[in-house]
């Protein structure tokens, strides 16, 4: 497979192949560099595909890929992706977008009687219609030039919270835990099917995905997570939510989990017990924990026995690849000229670790 905006692409597939397998002796290094350093172009929103016609968008999708240099492990890419709960639109809830930006895009509940209520996923939903609409059309404009990859499906717990509501959840895990047990055996099944569903449709098997954090594979990955689990206690991650990731993990062929925040840090022992996830993507929020020095977790991960993937200045970086041991660590830059890229490389590279 040939990308026009990528002439390597052979290249960085093998050294994707070769960071899974924890073979590499530098980091997997992201780095865009604009083609005109006074003409940065933002990346379209994808939210803005959820509605009305999409060709001038993909216009501009185009005109902002085509604006970087690719360079080392970066792959040209693009999301399909209507919010982050695009799953849980999947089985019939409906997406509402905070204005006509849609900078922010949420789930409405529709699980309001347990008794009445039936978790699947239907092809006949207007969401996935709609996914499929969007992605056939981006990828027939853009497949030669950049991979366009599927939205994360959020499962487990994360998905039930979105369709139930999250404060009516905790008191369903007290109050009625094996019906929850049961809604998320069928979040499993539907986030099966959704996976066969994807792979036709954006060609997996032969393009491979991207992670929404520039993370490559040949082929499925996705990115398991659970904020909800900064509201439940150790107990209850380990009953309910460890068996959804280990579901979900066992289908993929490479997994990169999202830590979000401080109030999920007390559950990461628990993902050691997650066969197959390989890599976990720390990120703080906002506020005072944006600005603290994590580098603590950092080697509390590494000692886990993860590799780790980072969107930090590159200072911090140079710092990271000194102290971390594990083989299977992933950089984003995004440099404003190739010199300042080979000045930052040969540091990285003059670097030695055992």
């Amino acid at each position: 497979m040939k990308l026009k905006l990528k002439d390597d692409f052979e290249i960085a597939k093998q050294s994707w192949d070769n960071f899974w397998k924890g073979e590499n002796h530098m980091p997997a290094m992201n780095i865009k560099v604009p083609k005109n350093k006074e003409r940065k172009l933002s990346r379209p929103n994808p939210y803005l595909f959820a509605h009305g016609n999409i060709e001038a968008l993909i216009d501009k999708v185009i005109e902002w890929a085509e604006s970087f240099h690719y360079l080392y492990n970066a792959v040209p890419a693009y999301e399909v992706s209507f919010c982050a709960d695009h799953f849980s639109a999947l089985l019939g809830a409906d997406i509402k977008y905070n204005d006509e930006k849609m900078q922010t895009g949420w789930i409405e509940p529709i699980i309001n009687d347990w008794d009445h209520i039936k978790i699947e996923f239907n092809k006949g939903n207007r969401w996935w219609e709609r996914t499929v609409y969007v992605a056939e059309k981006l990828r027939k404009e853009c497949s030669s030039s950049l991979i366009i990859f599927p939205t994360q499906l959020q499962g487990g717990l994360d998905c039930l919270a979105a369709l139930r509501n999250p404060n009516n959840l905790l008191i369903d895990l007290i109050e009625r835990p094996d019906t929850v047990k049961e809604a998320l055996k069928d979040i499993n099944r539907a986030i099966s099917e959704v996976r066969k569903a994807i792979d036709e449709l954006f060609d997996i098997q032969n393009t491979g995905t991207v992670t929404r954090h520039g993370m490559y594979s040949t082929g499925r990955m996705d990115i398991p997570q659970c904020d909800f689990s900064s509201m439940i206690s150790e107990e209850m991650f380990n009953k309910f939510e460890i068996p959804c990731l280990q579901y979900e993990v066992n289908e993929l062929q490479n997994a990169e989990y999202h830590l979000d925040g401080p109030d999920t840090i007390r559950h990461l022992d628990s993902l050691t017990n997650v066969k197959g996830l390989s890599v976990i993507q720390w990120q703080p929020g906002a506020g005072e924990a944006a600005n603290r020095d994590w580098m603590d977790l950092y080697k509390k991960i590494d000692k886990l026995g993860f590799g780790q993937v980072f969107s930090v200045p590159p200072e911090k970086a140079l710092e990271i690849w000194e102290k971390i041991n594990s083989k299977q660590l992933c950089f984003n830059f995004g440099f404003d000229t190739m010199e300042e890229t080979e000045k930052f490389v040969k540091k990285i590279e003059n670097i030695k670790k055992s």
